[in-house]
């Protein structure tokens, strides 16, 4: 790195000033530190060690991989030449067992290669892509001891067979008998109790090779091996015995040395050819990475946006959205999308001369910037006069003022000649709106009072209203609150649902009324109180007009049950100071028993509406002992109790009535008679119904809180701080530099698209040379390709399903009934259920029956499958009692597989803890009431019908011949 101290200072790090990691990652990244030296640094820095301490790991476990890759390859290069023939008998076998695979089966049989020590059966084995022309490169897998395949690294678009070398004992086979029969179940390899590290595998119709030796322990004649393998028993060498290929062709008398060495010579010069190849695809991507640091933008693109950024008073904001526009990229997540950074290097970069003709242009090429950059800030400073417009005034201009505001912006005075046709300025207004995110749209009118003056009449009525406390502090004050609202004869409709069959047949739709109904109101009185005692007595009132109120409605109102609510037949439907005295009088009587025990005040608060305020009013309130206490005008919705909690949810309560109303009437028509009765239910069943205390004992500060007016100026304060930080993250990203180059990552992305393209063969890729973020991205990888593969296999296993499907034969009679008897029992509700075993011996469909139960018995959804083998525990993190509709445990091994976990497989009532350790941290429950459960069993496994407990809970089917009809 050179000197640890600064020569003209004497300065030492970490003793003179404190080193930053950063400065250690640079050096690192770009090579200049060993991985030893950057860890000694970075332990002194101390802060961020493991993360580095594993970054450095990852890239040594990486570079170590890589080399001894390359040696590898140099290797098989060289050991590919000492290959002998294998002999033609051989390959005959090979290639018969090989022919299965040309048809779609239920099953495939594997292949085992059992031989002594040196006859080639491993070598014959991993060859086989190259005897058989259809095959991919094989996967290999070393057993040895090993109990279980390891096919974590296995993809089928890479590997088209599978190659177990060196078994040395058959129960590495017996244990894992679905697995390899190549079928087309999915198998989950790595199981736990927790199964947070298991993995899927779809091998349908991918070969399977064993290669056995002599000395291993075998059995040949078991009955399942017998069935599922094609066995290739040597007993001498598998290849032709005599000298290499090699050593043949240099003894031979006509072997030409020079021409070998010009055959060299002629490599030689095609691997400098490929290197050069590769070096000027290394500048190419340099003139990418130089176009990306312009942020895509040509020399037009770049004048017009130095003279957006000059012109508008160095406004770096405006200046990038016209970078953006004029970008050949148009997606922000494209490495070098402009951003301020992109027009802070362009302002650097450019001369003065060139500076100064965006105020003066002299060329061509600055005219048109400079008339383009005019243009774009013309119609800038228009949106921002439209948003002045919206905000500050409520107005909402029209497309010819937006166009006459952008002609005077641009031309520095109104045009003289006015505007052009309508048709013209309609289509300029469409684009216009479209480059800048305008939208035609009404405001709606709202009320509105100066935040001030609100704060004055709210604090001056909390003032009275203490003032009143204080003066009948010496009696229980009762607080009451009236207020009117209207009340139609008919209500708007609720959003409900509306059947897509209407939709589609183009039905009118639409809730019939009475035109007499859509107009006209009637004013409903409503009284509440904080005490629940009184609330149920207190009176309501409705006034209604006598065009509406008709003496045939009054008769029918008459003969109706009394109730709480009054109806008030009146010339108008309006309150008047007449009816506010008749109300206080008749509200006087409610009160009287209360008033007569001589230590309760009722304080009634009132808005000031005209018919509320008259002298008469004031003075029938004096005269029944209830004081009066008015709410200032313009602060009901903050202050009156019946406006803040009440006539919002009673209107939502009259449009439920309304709505079950017509929908019991004939043709929806709801006749006023019945409407009316059902008014004179809501004193009890609405507001009788409710606590309104809470409602009065608001204070004045959690009334303002709730200002709209503070609450909209907040609400704009935000977005101007959320703006204000997106444009300094912009202006944080690093331009990137030409000179004194470094390789970043958003470079290294790019590089990788350009291999995925193949424009880079492997060996001129960057590899882990960025080293900076390489775990993350290693992880990223990883998980990319995971996901490939599963979509891959998913989409052939569908595929394969399809073909599968085709080969299944009908099951026979007999059985099927044997099973719709055990399946009987789901249909009534029992305290447990006996489950299904199906013990067969190999291929006699077993496994097929149980995975289609569902379509034999019609009821059931499709199965959860668990291939058991030798697992000890069932796995049922995925099951879905939405998704599935029977569970299939198959291949079962050993009856231990049930009997440790008997009470979840009786289906009972109760709720199972699965993956439960000491922790239970991956533990998950299932409940599996009524699913119904299948076992399969084959006839080599350990298993007692007899069991006692098995015998009491499993209703066993044993097959000595196929289930299914043979053909």
């Amino acid at each position: 790195v050179g000197s640890l101290r600064v020569q003209t200072s004497g300065h030492e790090p970490w003793v003179h000033y404190t080193v930053r990691g950063a400065w250690l990652d640079s050096l690192w990244s770009s090579q200049k530190l060993t991985h030893d030296i950057y860890l000694e640094y970075a332990c002194k820095v101390r802060v961020g060690f493991v993360g580095r301490l594993k970054q450095v790991e990852a890239v040594q476990l990486r570079e170590q991989q890589q080399a001894f890759q390359g040696e590898k390859a140099a290797a098989d290069a060289v050991l590919e030449t000492l290959k002998r023939p294998f002999k033609q008998h051989v390959l005959e076998l090979v290639r018969e067992w090989a022919s299965q695979y040309s048809m779609p089966l239920l099953r495939y049989k594997f292949l085992v290669l059992r031989a002594g020590s040196r006859c080639g059966k491993s070598t014959l084995a991993k060859s086989l892509h190259q005897e058989l022309a259809w095959l991919k490169p094989p996967y290999i897998q070393t057993v040895q001891d090993d109990v279980s395949a390891d096919l974590r690294g296995f993809n089928r678009r890479k590997h088209g067979f599978l190659v177990f070398d060196n078994i040395n004992n058959m129960s590495f086979i017996l244990s894992q008998r679905a697995l390899f029969q190549s079928n087309g179940d999915v198998h989950t390899l790595g199981q736990s109790k927790t199964g947070v590290y298991s993995y899927d595998v779809y091998l349908y119709r991918i070969p399977i090779v064993f290669t056995v030796d002599h000395t291993a322990t075998w059995d040949s004649l078991e009955p399942w091996m017998a069935e599922n393998m094609v066995l290739i028993e040597l007993s001498e060498p598998c290849f032709v015995e005599g000298r290499r290929p090699l050593e043949l062709v240099m003894d031979q008398p006509d072997f030409d040395a020079a021409a070998a060495r010009l055959a060299v010579q002629t490599l030689q010069a095609q691997l400098t050819a490929n290197r050069n190849a590769a070096k000027a695809l290394y500048r190419q991507q340099s003139r990418r990475h130089e176009r990306a640091g312009r942020g895509g933008l040509g020399p037009a693109g770049q004048k017009a946006t130095l003279a957006v950024y000059l012109l508008s008073g160095h406004n770096i904001e405006l200046a990038t959205v016209m970078a953006q526009r004029l970008s050949s990229f148009k997606h922000a997540q494209t490495p070098g999308y402009p951003s301020a950074a992109t027009v802070e290097s362009l302002f650097l970069a450019a001369p003065m001369s060139e500076i100064c003709q965006a105020h003066a242009p002299e060329t061509p090429a600055w005219v048109t910037a400079t008339q383009q950059a005019q243009a774009f800030l013309a119609e800038n400073s228009t949106v921002q006069w439209v948003e002045t417009m919206n905000v500050g005034h409520g107005v909402t201009p029209s497309s010819v003022d937006v166009f006459l505001q952008c002609e005077g912006a641009l031309l520095g005075h109104q045009p003289d000649l006015g505007a052009p046709s309508k048709r013209t300025v309609n289509k300029w207004a469409a684009r216009w709106r479209l480059r800048w995110g305008v939208r035609r749209k009404t405001l709606q009118p709202e009320g509105y009072i100066e935040p001030e003056e609100l704060r004055t009449k709210v604090r001056a009525f909390w003032h009275t209203l203490a003032h009143v406390s204080a003066k009948y502090s010496h009696k229980q004050i009762v607080f009451l609150n009236l207020d009117e609202t209207s009340v139609g004869f008919n209500m708007t409709p609720l959003a409900g649902c509306v059947a897509a069959a209407c939709v589609q047949r183009g039905l009118r739709l639409r809730a019939k009324v009475k035109k007499e109904n859509l107009r006209g109101a009637m004013s409903y009185v409503a009284l509440i109180c904080d005490s629940a005692e009184l609330q149920g007595k207190l009176p309501h009132y409705l006034i209604g007009s006598t065009v509406r109120l008709t003496k045939t409605i009054m008769k029918g109102i008459a003969a109706l049950p009394a109730t709480q609510l009054r109806i008030l037949r009146r010339k108008s439907a309006w309150n008047t100071s007449e009816v506010m005295v008749a109300i206080i009088k008749d509200v006087s009587k409610t009160l009287q028993p209360v008033l007569d025990a001589g230590n309760v005040q009722p304080v009634l608060l009132l808005d000031c509406a005209p018919a509320h305020l008259p002298l008469p009013v004031m003075q029938a309130a004096s005269d029944c002992g209830i004081q009066l206490l008015f709410i200032p005008s313009s602060c009901t919705h903050i202050a009156q109790p019946l406006d803040i909690r009440a006539f919002a949810g009673f209107k939502m309560y009259l449009k439920k009535v309304h709505r079950e109303l017509r929908a019991a009437s004939a043709e929806g028509l709801i006749s006023p008679l019945a409407w009316i009765w059902h008014l004179t239910q809501a004193p009890r069943q609405f507001f009788a119904a409710k606590k309104w205390k809470p409602s009065f004992e608001d204070g004045p500060e959690d009334a303002l809180e709730g200002l709209k007016a503070e609450r909209k100026t907040l609400k704009q304060q935000l977005k101007q701080a959320t703006k204000e930080i997106r444009l300094l993250d912009e202006v944080a990203v690093e331009a990137p530099r030409v000179q004194g180059y470094e390789f970043r990552s958003d470079e290294f992305t790019a590089l990788t698209d350009q291999l995925r393209s193949k424009d880079l063969s492997p060996a001129q890729s960057q590899r882990c040379k960025v080293r900076v973020g390489f775990v993350g991205r290693l992880k990223q990888v990883e998980a990319v390709q995971l996901r490939e593969q599963q979509q891959a296999f998913q989409g052939e296993k569908a595929a394969a399903d399809a073909v599968l499907e085709t080969l299944k034969r009908p099951f026979k009679q007999h059985v099927l009934e044997l099973v719709r008897e055990w399946a009987s029992q789901y249909s009534m509700p029992l305290l447990r259920y006996k489950f299904l075993v199906l013990r067969a011996g190999s291929r006699c469909g077993k496994s097929t029956l149980a995975k289609s139960l569902h379509q034999e018995l019609a009821w059931l959804k499709p199965p959860y499958i668990q291939s058991v083998q030798d697992d000890v525990s069932a796995d049922l993190r995925g099951f879905n009692r939405r998704k599935h509709g029977f569970l299939v445990f198959d291949n079962i091994n050993n009856m231990s597989f049930i009997l440790s976990q008997r009470a979840l497989f009786q289906s009972n009532g109760d709720v199972h803890t699965l993956g439960q350790s000491k922790t239970g941290v991956y533990s998950y429950d299932v409940y599996l009431y009524r699913i119904p459960i299948v076992f399969t069993v084959d006839h080599t496994a350990t298993w007692d019908s007899l069991e006692p407990w098995m015998a009491e809970n499993m209703v066993l089917i044993e097959l000595s011949e196929p289930c299914f009809v043979e053909v």
